[in-house]
């Protein structure tokens, strides 16, 4: 299949080749992945693999950032997604991913949980929701 790899050791955002998950896996170098959708295009979403602990080890980092979103902790993976679910190759090309990655110097400092009680949007019950959001620093400070 072909993705796009973003490596924040070397800071670099490249066209790959992939065989499967596992290939994944051993290139971000991690146990489980987790898949950040970052666009749909009709019945084609294109997917960020990333590593699902990233942030839970000793010392979280490298990161990289798509835009404005939260920092990411480890590499990262673009791959398709059908409308059946099935992990296809990713229709993008690196040249038109790379503008919209940075790579910033951040340090991981923890989560903020908040509670509060919602109507849920969709529907239209009343339940309790909690949120946790990873908190960044730049490094050093």
């Amino acid at each position: 299949m072909k993705g796009i790899l973003i490596d924040p050791v070397a800071k670099t955002v490249t066209d790959i080749e992939v065989e499967n998950w596992e290939a994944v896996k051993k290139i971000i170098g991690c146990k489980w992945l987790e898949g950040v959708t970052i666009a749909r295009i009709d019945h084609h979403a294109e997917q960020i693999l990333v590593n699902e602990e990233g942030l839970l080890v000793d010392e979280p980092g490298p990161f990289f950032q798509v835009g404005d979103n939260t920092p990411i902790a480890g590499g990262g993976v673009i791959l398709g997604v059908n409308e059946e679910g099935e992990t296809v190759s990713t229709r993008l090309k690196a040249e038109l991913v790379a503008p919209r990655i940075s790579f910033p110097d951040v340090e991981f400092t923890g989560f903020t949980t908040t509670e509060d009680d919602i109507v849920h949007p969709a529907l239209g019950l009343p339940m309790h929701r909690i949120t946790r959001t990873a908190n960044f620093k730049p490094r050093g400070e």
